[in-house]
């Protein structure tokens, strides 16, 4: 499996799911860690301990778990859909 590079720019679509009115919204990788990294750092020392997630957790773990909880998508892959 190939390991997530984190890039800030790097935007991605997903649900408004506060609304549930098909509307989908975007944020950059800058803007996951801005508004997502201090709830989910703390959680994973939390659960891991600080030692370990120090040595084994970075940026991209965050923006990956990010991704999947909220069933997000990159904003290429909705421009190559567009295309076709």
């Amino acid at each position: 499996m190939r390991k997530h590079v984190y890039d800030p720019a790097k935007i991605w679509l997903y649900p408004n799911y506060d609304m549930d009115d098909g509307v989908v919204l975007s944020i950059t990788e800058k803007g996951i860690i801005d508004q997502y990294y201090t709830y989910w750092s703390q959680k994973m020392i939390k659960k891991f301990g600080e030692a370990h997630f120090e040595e084994h957790y970075s940026f991209s773990d965050c923006v990956d778990d990010w991704i999947v909880s909220n069933w997000a998508w990159s904003k290429e892959f909705q421009d190559m859909l567009s295309r076709e």
